[in-house]
């Protein structure tokens, strides 16, 4: 019966909308709003629906230039007067007649800086863009489980917000939703999220932890831009691409923990910073932190920045079936000293400085291997061909072993 209800309210969201402001951020002077029991409100008669809408002391606002960069140059910004404690009735009567609120309309609370609390009904089930945008000093908000849709920068500048409850319906984060939120320190995402938008937590400096459900496909450019206070992050299976710098400033952040190596190396990170390892420089896999990597043989390429700055790490095995390794998939893992290749088409040497010792058993060997510190050197049984050239820029190497052959003092 709910959700029926839910899908009715759904199917009448279409009409209520053509009563609310066209922008994402200005006011349209020319909507007809009510205001019953402090709070404003567009009415659609026909269904009896109600949006709650800013509550408008003309004067206020910026125009021009200003409103630029704060919004359209096109639109007139205003800032809702809401302050105190404000509670939403799930339904009101006005000229005789029972309206059901909704949804929280466009920017309804933007800029209510003295707001502290407010209690949203069970009938919304959405709640718009900027609709709480920079209520600095809201420290409650309980959204109603029937919320199916958070609009992009709803509470983004909410600095005094120290917890919120996602509704278990929401799919995704939008754009800067939770953005600048400082108090913010824990975050339970739903199961049924699978995307994280651009910004949706930057700056949330007192975040500490945060678990990405499995089903979360993408995490979207500067999503934790800032949040210092982040201490570890995990990793879903399901995860296929983390945008530009996502972790960027995430100083605090000691680990990532992660259950399947395979899925790991086909993350696609967008920069080194994209990756939380960037930061956190220790990898966590299923409970026990990595010292030692051998690549599943159903990987075939190790994409960008893989193990950006995984200094736990000292010895990496690479099979056969990889046939390609991104662009510095192992910069920064300055303990790494032995390396086991199986596959000629492994390439990725920006570790080289740190390799001690090198297992080679691929079967021609044509490539120059940069390896100024490289002390031993083992030619697996697959070898049959080595060019001359290919180790004349290790100068550091003591022991060749190939085969029951033991050859020392190469120079």
């Amino acid at each position: 019966m709910k959700k029926l209800f839910t899908l009715f309210l759904l199917s009448l969201l279409p009409l209520a909308a053509s009563a609310q402001p066209d922008s994402g951020v200005g006011v349209d002077d020319t909507v007809d709003t009510v205001e019953v029991n402090g709070i404003c409100y567009s009415l659609n008669d026909e269904t009896k629906t109600a949006i709650v809408m800013p509550k408008i002391e003309w004067g206020a606002g910026y125009e021009g230039d200003d409103a630029g960069t704060r919004g359209s140059r096109t639109e007139t910004w205003i800032e809702s007067s809401y302050k105190g404690d404000v509670m939403i009735p799930e339904t009101f009567i006005y000229a005789e007649n029972s309206y059901t609120v909704i949804s929280i309309g466009k920017a309804a609370f933007n800029y209510c800086t003295e707001l502290n609390s407010v209690t949203i009904p069970q009938s919304v089930i959405t709640i718009s863009e900027r609709a709480f945008f920079y209520c600095s000093s809201l420290k409650s908000v309980s959204i109603p489980n029937g919320v199916i849709f958070i609009g992009d920068h709803a509470f983004e500048g909410c600095t005094n917000l120290s917890s919120v409850n996602i509704p278990t319906e929401i799919t995704s984060i939008g754009i800067g939703v939770f953005s600048s939120c400082e108090s913010l320190k824990n975050v339970t995402l739903p199961s049924k999220v699978t995307s994280i938008g651009g910004s949706a937590f930057s700056h949330c400096i007192s975040l500490e932890s945060i678990e990405f459900p499995d089903g979360v496909t993408n995490i979207e450019r500067d999503a934790f831009y800032g949040c210092s206070g982040l201490e570890y992050v995990v990793i879903p299976n399901s995860l296929t691409s983390i945008g530009y710098m996502a972790f960027e400033g995430c100083s605090g952040l000691t680990s990532v923990r992660v259950s399947d190596i395979a899925a790991w190396c086909n993350i696609s990170f967008g920069s080194e910073s994209a990756n939380p390892l960037y930061e956190a420089r220790h990898l966590i896999l299923n409970g026990e932190e990595i010292n030692e990597i051998i690549i599943p043989d159903i990987v075939t390429s190790i994409s960008d920045y893989a193990f950006y700055n995984c200094s736990s790490l000292t010895s990496l095995t690479i099979p056969r079936s990889v046939k390609s390794s991104g662009r510095e998939s192992f910069f920064g893992c300055d303990n790494l000293c032995k390396l086991h290749v199986e596959s000629s088409d492994f390439r990725d040497l920006s570790f080289s400085e740190s390799i001690k010792t090198l297992t080679i058993n691929y079967r021609s060997i044509f490539d120059t291997w940069y390896l100024p510190n490289l002390e031993e050197l083992i030619i697996g049984e697959r070898v049959k061909y080595i060019s001359y050239a290919s180790f004349t820029e290790c100068p550091k190497i003591q022991t060749i072993k190939s085969f029951s052959i033991n050859i020392s003092g190469v120079r």
